[in-house]
């Protein structure tokens, strides 16, 4: 990412208080209004500028670089994938009002048997993919096509990322 930009977040309606963005994302691929294929004038107008971009401009980054960020990748100026950091501190604060991080029960602190524990309490099916589980990293597949990566370090097993991408969803 380059050039930091002041993200100008539209004020949203609240959804309910015991709602989850982020587990309605591993359920079924759509992170609040975020969706594939989406045009990017349609994701300027719900969250406003970024608060960065990368430099050809195709990965726009809401949220901090130091914290917890969600990342959108375009390709002929649709949505082409979206992707959720975890990154040092567990800082929600900054993601858009629009999709309630506030609310998230998944963290980058979630372990995963919890993780998985919960996907089964809530009827996500789930799968290790050990194409992309190997030496310090183990991928969770989502049938939502929904893909999240542990370090694979057990004294230090954290969840850090989560993505989604037309690639992810043949997984």
């Amino acid at each position: 990412m380059h050039g930091r930009r002041q993200g100008t977040l539209n004020a949203m309606p609240q959804e309910p208080p015991n709602h989850d963005s982020l587990l309605d994302f591993l359920r079924g691929g759509i992170l609040g209004p975020i969706q594939l294929g989406m045009p990017t004038t349609d994701l300027r107008k719900e969250f406003g500028d970024p608060d960065d971009v990368s430099i050809d401009e195709r990965i726009w980054l809401y949220g901090s670089q130091e914290s917890v960020n969600i990342q959108v990748a375009f390709y002929n100026n649709q949505v082409s994938g979206v992707s959720i950091y975890f990154w040092g501190l567990s800082d929600v604060s900054r993601i858009p009002t629009a999709l309630i991080a506030s609310q998230w029960t998944i963290t980058g602190r979630s372990r995963v048997k919890e993780f998985t524990d919960r996907m089964d309490g809530e009827e996500i099916e789930w799968r290790i993919l050990e194409e992309l589980t190997f030496d310090e990293q183990l991928c969770v597949a989502l049938r939502s096509g929904v893909l999240c990566l542990w370090s694979n370090v057990p004294e230090s097993e954290k969840l850090q990322k989560i993505i989604l991408t037309p690639d992810t969803l043949r997984a």
